[in-house]
């Protein structure tokens, strides 16, 4: 009996252990199942959908190349726009940004990446196209009606004040000039014409007073002179300063000068000018020259306006350049300087009362 036990009991654990071998050799194959592939597959997908995301977010923000339109008809004969006409192109260039010149603003020319505008024709509306396109920046150049806000910015031609440069220039003549013989050259008669010439008288007169000269002959100075739109006068123009023994005169509008005067003409006094110097004046008798600009102002906006920030006034500031160092010191152009900071902080006045005041 107790055989017969031990034998059964032997039976029992062998049965045991062949059914634990069995158990754990499909538990062993279980990992080469097709099941454990399809999760193999699945983990894989699930790799690429958490990816995708990513990829569809790089492309959703890629954006349009941005550009930058000029509005106008006529090139300006300006000196002073055509110089901000050119730093607009070369701060476009140096932005990287696409340069367009147009004659007509049209909605669809604002779609797809634009990002500034300047005009420089009169108002096309440029207030139902800003409202209209919140996202692209307006600048307009001399075109009155035009406020700045919001998205528009503004050049107001209200600051080039002629009467200003020419009492700059009156004071430079005088700080010049040899026993301040002194004298201004303006271009036709009218408003522009009076105030080029009041401004001249009072700003030589702001620095010698009476500017009495000390040896013969004894005129009055500063002097004025007109020539007609024509350009009649250059020989009467020569015989006055001549006879006047002007030693320096302001010639303004020099533009219209350099148009009309003949190339023979011979100036026999140190010139100032608000412009460039025409050629029928010498660059050693160019003393200066008295111009508006607003290169610096455009330049301290510029970030500004590609970043989406408008509403800007954007300055005309008056400068002294051109100079020529033979026949300006460095002391009295510092003391011109200074004159111009009062001048136009309105600590100064020119005598000047203008329409547009």
């Amino acid at each position: 009996m107790k055989n017969g036990f031990h034998r059964t009991t032997t039976s029992v654990r062998r049965s045991s252990m062949a059914l634990i071998v069995i158990a754990l050799t499909i538990v062993v194959a279980g990992c080469n199942f097709p099941g454990n592939e399809a999760t193999q597959a699945l983990t894989q997908s699930a790799d690429v959908t958490s990816f995708t995301p990513a990829v569809e977010q790089a492309i959703s923000t890629e954006t349009t190349a941005r550009k930058v339109l000029l509005l106008e008809n006529e090139v300006s004969t300006d000196p002073g726009t055509i110089e901000l006409r050119d730093e607009v192109v070369n701060l476009a260039y140096q932005s990287d940004l696409e340069l367009e010149s147009i004659t007509a603003l049209q909605d669809d020319m604002l779609d797809g990446g634009g990002s500034l505008v300047f005009i420089f024709e009169d108002d096309p509306g440029v207030g139902d196209f800003a409202s209209g396109h919140p996202e692209i920046q307006f600048v307009t150049i001399g075109v009155p009606g035009v406020a700045a806000s919001g998205n528009i910015s503004v050049l107001d031609r209200n600051d080039l004040r002629s009467d200003r440069q020419a009492f700059v220039a009156g004071y430079i003549a005088a700080m010049i000039a040899e026993d301040w013989r002194t004298g201004v050259v303006s271009l036709g008669s009218g408003a522009k014409s009076e105030a080029i010439e009041t401004g001249f008288i009072n700003g030589a007169r702001y620095f010698c007073g009476l500017c009495r000269p000390a040896f013969p002959p004894f005129y009055e100075y500063p002097q004025s002179f007109h020539m007609d739109t024509s350009g009649q006068g250059w020989e009467s123009l020569a015989a006055f300063i001549q006879e006047n023994r002007l030693a320096v005169i302001y010639l303004a509008p020099v533009d219209v000068f350099q148009s009309i005067g003949p190339e023979e003409i011979q100036l026999p006094a140190v010139v100032i000018g608000d412009g460039p110097r025409p050629d029928v004046v010498p660059e050693s008798q160019w003393a200066a020259t008295i111009r508006y600009s607003a290169i610096e102002s455009l330049r301290s906006v510029w970030s500004d306006l590609l970043d989406g920030k408008g509403g800007w006034v954007i300055r005309w500031e008056l400068q002294i350049v051109d100079v020529n160092r033979d026949l300006l010191t460095e002391g009295k152009e510092r003391a011109a300087r200074d004159l111009l900071v009062d001048l136009e902080g309105g600590f100064i006045g020119t005598g000047v009362e203008l329409p547009s005041e």
